[in-house]
C-alpha cells in the first residue's frame, strides 16, 4: 500500500553530491510517486515524456527483448512489496520499503536480475532520479541521497532528517524535483508543513525555512513545476504552494462510493498535471495557472489508481498516438490511456499477472522509451514486471 494517512510535511531543497556502501539482496514492502520540472518531465515516482515505437532500429531492439506483441509481459523478477521505481540507463532502482533500494539489471528485459541492495536506514517509499543522484524518501531515516554514477553500485552521498515547525523530526514519504530544488514530504501525525532545505552539498544538508501548509493530512505524493509545488494528501486534497511556500490553491474530488480519496501519484507534462487519486481515478488538471488547477477530464476504473507515466508517439494496433498515459491500476492491472489536451480515453486494460503469481497490483510505473517498455513495481505480485507498450 501507499504511505500512512497521518499529517503532511514537505521540504524544499537544492542539490549535489558523492558516497557509503551497497548490500546485495532483494525484498520489501511499499511507497509512492512524485513529479518534476514542466520542461524536463521527470519521475516516479514518476514522470516520463518519451518517444515510443515507430523507429525501425528501436523496434528491432524491442523484438530482441522477448515478446514484441503490445501488452505482452516481456519479463519479471521477484521484488517483495515493490512500491516505486526509476530507471538509470539499463538499471531499475526499486523502492522496497524495509529492504531499502533494490537495483535490477534490465539490459535483458526477458530476465531482469537483482544486482545489489542499498540499506537506506529506513523504509524506502519513493525515489526520484536527477542525473547521477537518486533522492530516496526513507521515512524515519528522512531524505537519503544516493550517488548513482555507477547505477550497478550506488553509494550513499548524504542524509537529512527534516524538522517540523516545532523542531520535531518527521518521516519522509514523497519527493519531487523542480530544477535545482528537491521537495520532500511526509507527516508528523497532526499537521503538515513546508520547509526549505539546502542540499547543494549532500554531505551537509541544511534546513533554511519551514511554514505550515496543511493540517491533519500527510503527503502521499508530490510534484513540482514553474516555481510551484503540488502535493497530494492522504485524504485526497491536492494543495498548491508558491515559491514562498505559501498555499495558494487547491483541488479536491470526493471520488466514487467505496473508493475513498487518496492522492497517490502526481505526473506533470507541460501544463497538464495527472493526479492519481485512489478514489477519483486519473484526474487530468490544467495547471497553466498553477494557483488555480482546473479539472479537464477524469479516467475512472473499478480499481484504485496509484501512479502514471507519460509516453509519446506510441503506435498501438497500427495507430499512432501522440501521447498516452501508462497507468498503475492497482488490482486492475495496467491501463493505457490516450491523452489529448481535453480528453482521457482508454485504449487497453492489460492483465499483467506474472506466470506463477495469483494477482497483480502495480503501484509504480517507469518508461523505457528506447525499447517501448513499461517497467512496473508490482506490490501485490511482489515483482518488477516489464510490459510491451507499443506494437
Amino acid at each position: 500500500m501507499g504511505p500512512s494517512r497521518t499529517a503532511l510535511f514537505v521540504a524544499a531543497i537544492v542539490l549535489a553530491g558523492p558516497s557509503l556502501a551497497a548490500f546485495p539482496g532483494c525484498g520489501v514492502d511499499g511507497g509512492t510517486d512524485s513529479g518534476a520540472d514542466a520542461d524536463a518531465v521527470a519521475d516516479a515516482d514518476a514522470v516520463a515524456d518519451v518517444d515510443v515505437g515507430g523507429d525501425a532500429d528501436a523496434v528491432a531492439d524491442a523484438e530482441a527483448d522477448g515478446d514484441s506483441e503490445f501488452g505482452a509481459i516481456v519479463g519479471f523478477a521477484q521484488a517483495e512489496y515493490a512500491e516505486d521505481l526509476a530507471l538509470v540507463g539499463s538499471h531499475a532502482l526499486v523502492a522496497c520499503k524495509t529492504n531499502g533500494v533494490v537495483v535490477f539489471d534490465i539490459s535483458d528485459a526477458t530476465a531482469p536480475a537483482p544486482v545489489t541492495t542499498v540499506d537506506v536506514g529506513g523504509e524506502a517509499w519513493d525515489l526520484v532520479i536527477d542525473g547521477e543522484r537518486a533522492f530516496v524518501a526513507a521515512r524515519t531515516a528522512g531524505l537519503v541521497v544516493l550517488d548513482v554514477s555507477d547505477p550497478a553500485s550506488p553509494s550513499i552521498a548524504g542524509t537529512f532528517t527534516p524538522l517540523d515547525g516545532s523542531g520535531v523530526a518527521f518521516g519522509v514519504d514523497a519527493i519531487a524535483l523542480d530544477g535545482a530544488t528537491v521537495y520532500v514530504g511526509g507527516g508528523n501525525g497532526a499537521n503538515g508543513f513546508v520547509a526549505a532545505l539546502d542540499a547543494s552539498d549532500p554531505a551537509a544538508i541544511g534546513q533554511t525555512a519551514v511554514s505550515e501548509a496543511v493540517t491533519g493530512e500527510a503527503a502521499t505524493s508530490l510534484g513540482a513545476a514553474n516555481d510551484h509545488v503540488f502535493f497530494g494528501g492522504a485524504n485526497g486534497h491536492l494543495v498548491v504552494l508558491d515559491s514562498s511556500l505559501a498555499a495558494v490553491g487547491s483541488y479536491f474530488n470526493p471520488g466514487t462510493a467505496g473508493h475513498e480519496p487518496w492522492g497517490l501519484g502526481i505526473t506533470i507534462d507541460g501544463d497538464r498535471l495527472f493526479y492519481s487519486d485512489w478514489g477519483a481515478g486519473l484526474v487530468m488538471l490544467d495547471i497553466s495557472t498553477p494557483s488555480a488547477p482546473s479539472e479537464v477530464d477524469v479516467y475512472t476504473t473499478a480499481d484504485g489508481i496509484y501512479d502514471s507515466a507519460i509516453a509519446r508517439n506510441v503506435v498501438i494496433a497500427g495507430t499512432s498516438h501522440d501521447r498516452v498515459a501508462v497507468v498503475a491500476n492497482s488490482q486492475g492491472g495496467l491501463a493505457v490511456v490516450d491523452v489529448t489536451d481535453t480528453t482521457l480515453a482508454e485504449l487497453a486494460l492489460l492483465d499483467i499477472v506474472p506466470e506463477g503469481e495469483l494477482a497483480d497490483g502495480p503501484h509504480g510505473v517507469a518508461i523505457d522509451a528506447a525499447r517501448s517498455l513499461a517497467v512496473i513495481a508490482d506490490n501485490m505480485a511482489q515483482t518488477i514486471t516489464i510490459v510491451r507498450i507499443a506494437d
